[in-house]
């Protein structure tokens, strides 16, 4: 009873810190089919794959391998903002960076958030809270499999205007099979350097979002090669990060939900203040919410760490 109470927390972790903690889906949308089925379910059934890979993955580690996953099935395969030049949520960002009818900068951005919203994040506080979260291979199976569907559903019935659809397609799922292949046969081995404390786990998780930002939407207006230097070092210093202090041995749960909690700052003040500035009650209740959560993470942390 208790892994099915897990995993069902799990599913339901994954779209509430991809989509609602920051402002992508408003609670008012979720009573829609078109949210709840095509934005909120995928991403039900893509942590349930996800979390089953990280269990066989061979090494702790080895999970870094995982990280770019979620971005492609949800940006790449599902929606195929990468290729859309006029997807709606690309603000600045559209047509920027185009080479080989891919949005570069944009790739590189949406992954790295879902590798934390997606993948990292909800599957740390499932585990927290439930202690032992294991997904069978059955379940991992029938949800990879539903979550082909809704692939193949956006992929045949709806209409894409971009070239050479296909090849693109078959690349991002030759690209998701190489690295489940990777995660699978080399092993990574855990750094050995000794865990931060608990602020610099907090503070890292705060700069996430702002550096995030300012390292793609920032940068639009300057000449490609700027944002994609910006981006590498962003990208590179938060996978060494992830190598030398998330996946650490030294490393406690506790640290990474300072992070969860930093992470979310922002979010949180920007969804108060939109919510107050254009009286949008959504925005106000679930940017309070989060503050709650915000804090009461923090608490937990500082309290548990402290018993250590």
């Amino acid at each position: 009873m208790k892994t099915k109470i897990g995993v069902l927390v799990l599913a339901m972790f994954a779209p509430l810190t991809a989509e609602i903690l920051n402002g992508s889906t408003r609670l008012s949308e979720l009573g829609t089919w078109n949210v709840f089925g095509g934005t909120i379910l995928p991403y039900a059934f893509l942590i349930m794959v996800l979390a089953y890979l990280a269990q066989r993955a061979i090494s702790r580690t080895s999970i870094l391998f995982l990280l770019p996953i979620a971005g492609i099935i949800v940006e790449g395969l599902i929606v195929k903002s990468f290729f859309n030049v006029s997807f709606s949520d690309l603000s600045v960002l559209g047509g920027v960076g185009v080479w080989g009818g891919t949005q570069w900068p944009w790739v590189i951005s949406l992954t790295a958030s879902h590798a934390f919203v997606s993948f990292l994040i909800p599957l740390t506080l499932a585990t927290f809270l439930m202690r032992d979260v294991q997904i069978s291979k059955t379940l991992a199976y029938c949800s990879a499999g539903v979550l082909a569907m809704f692939v193949g559903w956006t992929t045949f019935a709806l209409p894409h205007m971009f070239p050479e659809y296909w090849v693109k397609l078959s690349a991002l799922t030759v690209i998701i099979t190489v690295s489940v292949y990777l995660s699978r046969t080399v092993r990574i081995e855990s750094s050995t350097a000794s865990s931060a404390p608990l602020w610099v786990f907090f503070l890292i998780g705060f700069l996430f979002p702002p550096l995030n930002w300012i390292t793609s939407f920032f940068l639009a207006t300057k000449p490609l090669m700027v944002i994609l230097a910006a981006q590498a070092i962003f990208v590179g210093t938060y996978l060494y990060f992830l190598w030398t202090q998330w996946f650490n041995q030294r490393t406690n749960e506790y640290k990474q939900l300072a992070f969860i909690a930093g992470y979310y700052i922002m979010f949180a003040v920007g969804l108060i203040f939109t919510g107050v500035r254009r009286d949008v009650s959504d925005y106000r209740f679930v940017g309070a919410c989060l503050a709650v959560g915000i804090v009461a993470l923090l608490v937990s942390a500082i309290r548990r760490s402290g018993r250590m």
